[in-house]
């Protein structure tokens, strides 16, 4: 591919759109930008380097850079882009929408639709506002794919560490507050998360835990339920006892036994 091709202003919600060819040994020196830039590399390699950390996009990969984030490219290979600058000068609902959501570097895989590519190029190419119409709807809707991404990688990394740091805390009590604070959010919209990915509040999938541990300890040790209970943060065996019963139906003692008839 030796053409670059730049398409400006396809709708309000973005300043450009290109297609560019990059030598080999080509570089940017440190910069920013005060808008999003999305950069998708179709062939070799680039490199790119944020806080001194470093990453290499090779074909297919795609990321998104968000405002005011200093970076520097260097392609060792040369390498052919498709990118978009996005208009944070207009209030439309895509800069909201990243604003809101993308503030942090995105890097995703996107090979399986590169398709689209030569799709948003030929629209592009026509000067006609249908042509400009469908290529802003081609555009929007791969940012919507992105943004969703990232969504759903964001919601996979809370209920991972949720569930971390409720582990860690098994042999003793967790406040709401203790939670919301190590997630740095308050408590009403950790609570509105967690029941979005659990169904349930944070302290009774804590709670919930902490009788699956019972559960395995009554099953693989000979340990006192007194014992058992005590570890569990529980205040004493007669309250582990009956929390325990309204959670499996049986107490610990007959859940111990029915596991030994098995």
């Amino acid at each position: 591919m030796s053409r670059s091709i730049i398409i400006p202003y396809p709708s309000e919600a973005y300043l450009d759109v290109n297609y560019l060819q990059r030598q080999q040994g080509w570089s940017k020196e440190p910069h920013r930008h005060a808008y999003h830039q999305l950069i998708w590399v179709t062939e070799g390699m680039l490199q790119m380097h944020i806080a001194d950390k470093p990453y290499e996009l090779k074909p297919g990969m795609l990321c998104l850079i968000p405002p005011d984030m200093t970076h520097n490219l260097y392609t060792p290979s040369g390498y052919v882009q498709f990118g978009l600058n996005l208009n944070h000068k207009t209030a439309s609902d895509m800069r909201s929408l990243l604003l809101s959501h993308m503030t942090e570097l995105t890097i995703v895989n996107y090979a399986h639709m590169q398709g689209k590519i030569a799709v948003m190029l030929q629209l592009g190419e026509h000067a006609s506002k249908l042509s400009r119409l469908k290529l802003a709807n081609e555009l929007d809707a791969l940012l919507i794919a992105i943004i969703e991404h990232s969504l759903q990688r964001s919601e996979a990394e809370f209920r991972l560490k949720l569930l971390q740091k409720l582990r860690q805390h098994l042999t003793g009590k967790l406040t709401l507050l203790e939670i919301a604070r190590h997630f740095c959010m308050s408590p009403s919209h950790l609570e509105r998360l967690v029941h979005r990915e659990f169904g349930c509040g944070a302290i009774e999938l804590h709670n919930q835990l902490r009788i699956e541990q019972a559960c395995t300890r009554l099953i693989q040790s000979e340990d006192a339920i007194e014992l058992i209970a005590h570890e569990l943060g529980f205040y004493d065996a007669s309250h582990f006892s009956r929390y325990f019963k309204q959670k499996m139906g049986l107490s610990p003692t007959q859940y111990r036994r029915a596991s030994y008839s098995d």
